[in-house]
């Protein structure tokens, strides 16, 4: 009797959760938005979380009209066929099981009334309950570029040069333009630039300042273009990170240097780097002395020190690249001619 009793409290609770199981839609993304494509003949837009055991409706509200019912599904027990309703066969609805059901959407068979596409709320429920899923449409034409990616931009060699020339793309949703671009590798992001207004035209989806990744490897780039998600594979770039320069010469091996009289002073690195980078040698307090040109794994300089120079006698050899890479500063005693 208490093992009854347990299960009947185990059922009761399972048929509880149930009841309070809320429907939802998908594909709806976090602005619940779902896309009908221009002239393709089966969207389809699948409400789950549904309530065994009960009809399922589905209603359109566009225009500021009262909801439509365009699809009506039976109980599964039934066995009974689902419906279309007001919208004829450009929304079919079926029941792919006792807590699924789905929509197909063919707006071909609108003709030119398309604003239940382009303005519709689509709605799903069961019969009789508080609880309703829905899901703004969105009518698209999907958005087409040219685009491309690459190391270097005007404002630096180090900056990712990633664009794409849009040459079409509609959505009745006017602001759901956007370029999601997808870097992975040792360093894996994701971010995102929005083109704000509807296309006429050309318009330009560009990443502005944004430096490349500082991890050696190499990195895959794509894009998807909203509206429509259509996916660009990009390409490949290699990041090789430099080594860290080295200073020699200026007095070496004592770092002794006699006043008023020139030394050589060599910044040098074994590897500098992809893209490449360049090297300089500066003093401490004075700036830099000499900045070599990109891809230059040793640059040299004759420098000429005098009494007064006797504070100022702390020297570096550094690179730029993506980030700024330090060598060791080096201090030097100059000494007096006797």
């Amino acid at each position: 009797m208490k093992l009854l009793l347990t299960l009947l409290l185990v059922a009761t609770m399972v048929e509880e959760f149930a009841a309070r199981q809320l429907p939802a839609l998908t594909p709806c993304g976090h602005d619940r938005v779902a896309e009908v494509i221009k002239g393709k003949k089966d969207n389809i837009v699948t409400c789950y979380g549904l309530s065994s055991g009960k009809h399922v409706d589905w209603n359109l509200q566009f225009g500021g009209r009262y909801p439509d019912a365009v699809g009506y599904c039976p109980d599964v027990i039934t066995n009974q066929p689902c419906s279309p309703g007001s919208m004829g066969m450009a929304f079919v609805p079926e029941r792919v099981a006792d807590e699924v059901s789905m929509i197909i959407i063919n707006p071909t068979l609108l003709g030119d009334h398309l604003l239940p596409v382009q303005e519709g709320r689509l709605m799903c429920f069961n019969r009789n309950s508080p609880s309703t899923a829905w899901c703004d449409l969105d009518y698209i034409v999907p958005a087409k570029g040219n685009c491309s990616v690459g190391a270097g931009t005007r404002a630096s060699p180090f900056h990712l040069a990633a664009r794409c020339d849009i040459e079409a793309g509609a959505s009745s949703h006017r602001g759901r333009y956007l370029c999601k671009w997808l870097q992975r590798g040792p360093v894996s992001s994701t971010f995102f630039t929005r083109w704000f207004t509807e296309i006429n035209g050309e318009q330009d989806c560009v990443v502005y300042s944004r430096k490349l990744p500082t991890v050696t490897g190499k990195y895959y780039y794509t894009v998807i273009l909203v509206p429509g998600r259509i996916k660009y594979a990009l390409g490949t770039l290699d990041i090789i990170r430099p080594a860290v320069p080295t200073l020699s010469g200026c007095g070496e091996p004592n770092q002794i240097i006699l006043e008023n009289s020139a030394v050589n002073c060599t910044c040098s690195t074994e590897n500098i780097g992809q893209p490449p980078g360049r090297l300089l040698f500066f003093r401490i307090g004075r700036g830099t002395l000499k900045l070599g040109d990109f891809g230059v794994k040793s640059i040299t300089f004759s420098l000429f020190l005098s009494r007064e120079d006797h504070l100022s006698t702390h020297f570096r050899c550094s690179l730029f690249w993506t980030e700024n890479i330090f060598g060791s500063i080096k201090q030097f005693r100059l000494q007096p001619r006797e």
